[in-house]
């Protein structure tokens, strides 16, 4: 055995050895890979279980409301849905199904906009949100935000308990209705305010392909647990914030789902704090980034710390002064 090199860890120094043959050497190689791949596997599986747990206990728990106006497109394989969420306990009643070839957009923004000036909102959830129990705790949650009239959810298909194939797909889902999403975020009597969780910010990365980069749809853009690239604003994303007056991303320190991303991606997710952000974001003008880790105010049970724009109050009551200052001109700040 020789040794190849040294880490230096906690003032000890650990030596790496490899056996001389190189035959030896490629089985020790491979016996590494299969560890690290099995430590990912067993993590992953271990926070699924424990999302699942979570949700599972907000079935108990959460109690919902009275409903106000809530509606949804619903993204399937072949076709989309429009409806709307009825009644105290959120029950799905549909309007009408379209083929994604043969979407009347014009028929499908009377029923969902209407003719009224209105704050509507635009929900889209994250990986597994579409369960049903999980998502009618988010738009009930969703219904102690202030001010706003309407909320448009947008539900997307998952493709089971896979990270990496639900992140492909994700993407997809957004495609399927990036021109109908287009044409009712450019109504001119609405002030659209747009809310993505988690996964989510993906879906919407294929809902972004079709907006017009010279046009600003949106009055404010919550990004709560971005599962996106740290530095996607300077690039994929880069006209985004000309789309918005106002841009705000969440950001916790202990989101555990987003560490268990960077894992996967081998980059830094978006909804978590970073020491050297990148210097793009500092010149954005309209956006500031807010840590919610120390934020006061009651929250449930959340050991994930990911899904905190729903469960803390505290955090709702940050997006609801965001929301109240739609018509004033305030300098932005980053803490």
């Amino acid at each position: 055995y020789k040794s190849i090199h040294s880490l230096h860890q906690n003032s000890q120094t650990e030596f790496i050895f490899l056996p001389k043959n190189e035959e030896q050497r490629n089985q020790y190689r491979k016996s590494i890979r299969f560890i690290d791949r099995l430590k990912l596997f067993i993590t992953m599986r271990i926070q699924l279980l424990y999302f699942m747990s979570l949700l599972f206990m907000m079935t108990i728990c959460y109690d919902l409301p009275g409903a106000k106006t809530n509606l949804y497109i619903h993204v399937k394989k072949n076709t989309i849905e429009i409806g709307e969420y009825k009644g105290k306990h959120l029950c799905s009643k549909k309007f009408k199904s379209y083929k994604i070839d043969h979407i009347d957009k014009e028929e499908i923004k009377r029923y969902l906009l209407g003719k009224e000036e209105e704050i509507v909102l635009y929900y889209i959830h994250c990986w597994l949100g579409n369960i049903s129990f999980y998502n009618k705790s988010s738009i009930s949650a969703l219904q102690k935000l202030e001010g706003i009239d309407k909320t448009i959810s947008i539900k997307w298909e998952g493709k089971g308990l896979n990270y990496h194939k639900n992140w492909i797909n994700s993407k997809n889902e957004g495609r399927k209705i990036g021109e109908l999403f287009e044409y009712l975020v450019h109504s001119p009597h609405k002030n659209n305010v747009l809310l993505c969780h988690s996964m989510g910010h993906e879906v919407f990365t294929g809902l972004y392909e079709s907006l017009k980069p010279d046009e600003q749809y949106f009055k404010i853009i919550f990004m709560a647990s971005a599962d996106l690239p740290k530095d996607i604003l300077g690039n994929e994303l880069k006209e985004l914030p000309a789309m918005t007056q106002d841009l705000y991303i969440y950001e916790h320190n202990k989101d555990r789902f987003l560490q268990f991303a960077t894992i996967v991606h081998k980059q830094k997710r978006l909804g978590l704090p970073d020491t050297m952000d990148s210097e793009v974001y500092q010149l954005i003008s309209n956006l500031t980034i807010i840590n919610v880790t120390c934020l006061n105010g009651r929250n449930w049970i959340n050991p994930s710390n990911h899904i905190y724009f729903k469960d803390h109050s505290g955090v709702r009551e940050d997006m609801n002064d965001r929301l109240h200052s739609f018509t004033c001109n305030k300098s932005k700040s980053r803490y």
